[in-house]
């Protein structure tokens, strides 16, 4: 017996010792890195070529850690987070756009509207390749915000790769004071059917699309349309806030899940102000973002609403702010988040570290119809609808400004405007062209005709009727928009819209 229990005990201490071992393994192992990455430090530092900063060696080698890891986990000093903050505080100087790094290019999630940035027809999904001259490639975004901020009135010239485009586009952009308002329209565009934009997740965006929503339905808004396209996103509590104006009371919207932090649910606070059964689609593009893609997924997931665009962003992953010794933080991804039927949509873990469970799961809606969804990096629409481009031609325009300025003059000579553009507007646009080095032949002029008349028409509402007569002039081209429209006036219920749309993907 006593034999029995000697052996027990020697075990259970050979368990220990084995344990104890593996620890100090492991730590030696670990110390032994560190002191291998001293060594070379000190050996660059000594024997390089060139002189080094040995304080950016140590910042740029810990963030080539980070970089390793996901685009998203950032080591930030005290300037670069002072940065990062005031992009919550709605007021901010520089161009007006939302970037991100995607395959270790520095790219435009979306241009904010009414920015600068827009004006020049920067796009979702344009690569800055070049900030004044020189190569972005490496770039990280805090230095890429460092180099396109700055003070309002000066200037930043910054060279645009656009797919299908055969060469780089130059653009030269005036820095302004950046305002962003999150609903910045809404109104009846057709009978009875609301619209509304929403541009961010922040403090007041809840407050704002409430108010939107309750004056549109004042106004006999039956039927809703909710623009998310472009919305990079924002405030996690925000998204949950103005999903619950969706949802019914404790309906998930989105749940976290990390290796430190346990799974946690979110659900809706049941503020459902719409009503049960109300037709509503929500519109998302590639520029459609994080907090976006959350109110997204939620409605798609519980049957609330049909998705119309493109398909979105693909941002799943939640990052939290630790503050460090040095006064800087480490933003760092410690979460992931899921739609409500448990979809993935994050575009990193899906197509870069090859999330093969996701890959291989059926998920359905959770509604009545248990529609088939993807978890493909992103939330796809039920309806896909490619935006289209302008041509080469008439981005160049853009991008020079050239209907800006012709609208900006015209203005100052013409009290009104009747809304139609004329063979003698399309002309003195030509010669303003001209003027800034663009010729166009005849031949030239009638590939691009309808394009340049269209966004002549644009930026002319812009400037003559502001926001409003902005919005008003685009619905006219905006092939998302007709279609979401044209699906509304056909249904009275949700329910209905679901039956129609079926039909509308099979033709």
């Amino acid at each position: 017996m006593k034999k029995k229990i000697f052996i027990s005990i020697a075990l259970v201490l050979l368990f220990v010792f084995s344990w104890l071992a593996s620890k100090l393994f492991a730590s030696n192992s670990k110390y032994d890195w560190f002191n291998l990455y001293v060594e070379i430090v000190n050996m660059v530092e000594k024997d390089y070529a060139r002189d080094v900063n040995v304080d950016e060696l140590f910042k740029n080698s810990i963030n080539g850690m980070l970089e390793n890891l996901d685009p998203h986990s950032r080591y930030l000093d005290k300037e670069e987070y002072k940065l990062l903050s005031s992009d919550t505080k709605g007021e901010f100087g520089g161009l007006g756009i939302q970037i991100g790094i995607r395959d270790k290019w520095l790219t435009v999630i979306s241009p904010i509207e009414g920015t600068p940035a827009e004006r020049k027809g920067i796009m979702p999904g344009d690569r800055i390749v070049t900030i004044e001259g020189k190569t972005t490639a490496g770039i990280t975004i805090e230095d890429a915000v460092k180099k396109l901020r700055g003070k309002p009135g000066t200037n930043v010239n910054i060279g645009i790769y656009r797919e299908g485009y055969p060469d780089t586009i130059n653009i030269n952009i005036t820095r302004d004071i950046i305002k962003i308002n999150a609903v910045p329209y809404a109104g009846i565009i057709d009978g009875n059917i609301g619209y509304i934009k929403l541009n961010e997740f922040s403090k007041p965006s809840f407050n704002e699309i409430t108010k939107a929503l309750k004056t549109l339905e004042q106004q006999g808004a039956s039927k809703f349309i909710v623009d998310l396209r472009g919305n990079p996103g924002g405030l996690l509590y925000a998204a949950i806030q103005i999903t619950s104006l969706f949802l019914k009371n404790g309906k998930a919207v989105v749940i976290t899940k990390g290796k430190a932090t346990p799974e946690r649910i979110y659900s809706s606070y049941g503020y459902d102000i719409v009503g049960e059964n109300v037709p509503m689609i929500f519109l998302v593009n590639r520029g459609s973002a994080s907090a976006s893609e959350i109110l997204a997924g939620a409605v798609q997931d519980w049957e609330k609403a049909l998705l119309i665009g493109e398909t979105t962003y693909g941002k799943g992953s939640v990052q939290s702010i630790k503050p460090l010794s040095d006064g800087g933080v480490l933003k760092l991804t410690t979460a992931y988040w899921y739609t409500p039927c448990g979809r993935s949509i994050d575009k990193h873990s899906f197509y870069k570290t090859g999330d093969e469970e996701m890959k291989k799961k059926t998920f359905r809606t959770l509604g009545k119809f248990k529609n088939k969804l993807t978890a493909e990096g992103g939330i796809t629409p039920d309806i896909i609808i490619r935006p289209e481009n302008y041509s080469f031609t008439v981005g160049k325009m853009i991008s020079k400004g050239v209907f800006f300025d012709y609208a900006v003059k015209y203005k100052k000579t013409h009290a009104e405007w009747d809304t139609t553009v004329n063979e003698k507007m399309i002309n003195d646009v030509l010669k303003l062209a001209k003027q800034k080095g663009i010729s166009i032949s005849s031949c030239l002029l009638e590939e691009n005709y309808d394009d340049l008349k269209e966004r002549l028409e644009y930026e002319l509402a812009y400037t003559m009727f502001g926001t409003k007569g902005r919005y008003l002039i685009s619905f006219k081209e905006d092939t998302v928009v007709k279609t979401a429209i044209k699906l509304l006036k056909k249904v009275r219920t949700q329910e209905q819209l679901f039956n129609v749309s079926k039909d509308f993907k099979n033709k």
